[in-house]
């Protein structure tokens, strides 16, 4: 039968970049798949890096409960690799929230499911080809995922992407800890390296699964940079 997913669009979606969300519902609807969008609070990872577990375990206690209320065949998708960390892992292991392991078993992140309905062969290869060159910055939490890079997987499947990885490791800005007044130095001295490479790379602009890497590359580089479901929604028709 259709497949059902949950949306778990998070923070930066809401109140940053409603387009990112429009697209992953766009990009899901277009593959034939009903998308839900049950309520929600933040998925508590600001809260857990700056110490607060109360505050984290209030916000996650609430997601589980309304995400355990699903039905049983409804996957849950993350457009946030840190938000999607959070529902897969860090709920159970981190703050132990009960009913925590059973919701993270049903959570993907959104180019994850993609790749696997590929890898199904579900997904629609109605692709325009999309003229661009662009570098792929893995960012730490989507390493932590440990399911590879199915960005780049995706994206060597449309026409004219010109694609090259950028492995010049972290970006420093680890979420809240780089935009503190006392940490902004050190951050920047962290993301340095990948700030040089990507400004000798001279490409279009530069993908990022992750929201604040996306923020720290244009404020270390002044190039443009966007999630790898932007490229895929121009090759939908979408852009």
């Amino acid at each position: 039968g259709a497949r059902t997913v949950a949306y778990f669009y998070g923070c930066w979606v809401n109140y940053n970049e409603r387009r990112l969300g429009e697209h992953v519902v766009a990009i899901l609807e277009r593959n034939g798949i009903e998308v839900i969008v049950p309520k929600q609070q933040c998925c508590g990872i600001p809260a857990v890096v700056n110490a607060n577990m109360d505050l984290a375990r209030k916000y996650g206690g609430e997601n589980v409960r309304r995400l355990s209320g699903l039905p049983a065949n409804v996957d849950i998708i993350a457009s946030s690799t840190s938000c999607g960390l959070m529902l897969k892992h860090d709920y159970a292991h981190l703050l132990d929230i009960p009913g925590a392991e059973q919701v993270g078993a049903r959570v993907y992140d959104v180019c994850e499911y993609l790749w696997m309905l590929h890898e199904a062969g579900e997904l629609n290869l109605d692709f325009q080809p999309v003229t661009t060159r662009v570098l792929y910055h893995a960012p730490c939490h989507l390493k932590s995922h440990g399911i590879g890079y199915p960005a780049m997987r995706l994206l060597r499947l449309i026409p004219g992407v010109q694609l090259e990885e950028v492995d010049e490791g972290c970006c420093g800005i680890s979420g809240t800890f780089g935009v503190k007044v006392e940490k902004y130095d050190l951050s920047m001295k962290i993301g340095s390296r990948l700030f040089e490479a990507v400004k000798a790379a001279g490409r279009d602009s530069v993908l990022a699964d992750c929201e604040t890497c996306r923020m720290q590359v244009e404020h270390g580089t002044g190039a443009r940079s966007a999630h790898p479901i932007d490229i895929l929604a121009r090759a939908y028709g979408h852009g």
